[in-house]
């Protein structure tokens, strides 16, 4: 796993969610569930790839996991990460 990732999978095993999601912040049983794939070139982002390589499209998702796990550290429900593989 990405060392990046790993250390951001550790620390946010609950965050919050918020900004645009119309939940009830006392609604107890909301949970966002956020499932990313370790950003292998080939296996991610694989028809964006035919245009703009494998390794620039890995990279490319990469940082939108990582822009995506940075917004839901600033919001208010709360959000478990699912990944694959382990």
């Amino acid at each position: 796993m990405d060392n990046i990732l790993r250390k951001l999978y550790m620390r946010l095993d609950r965050v919050h969610i918020g900004n645009g999601v119309n939940m009830k912040k006392d609604n107890q049983d909301a949970l966002i569930l956020f499932f990313i794939k370790y950003p292998e070139p080939g296996a991610v982002k694989t028809r964006l790839a035919e245009s703009i390589g494998l390794e620039e499209a890995a990279r490319l998702y990469r940082n939108f996991i990582l822009d995506l796990l940075t917004k839901l550290k600033f919001t208010e429900l709360p959000f478990q990460i699912c990944f694959y593989p382990e």
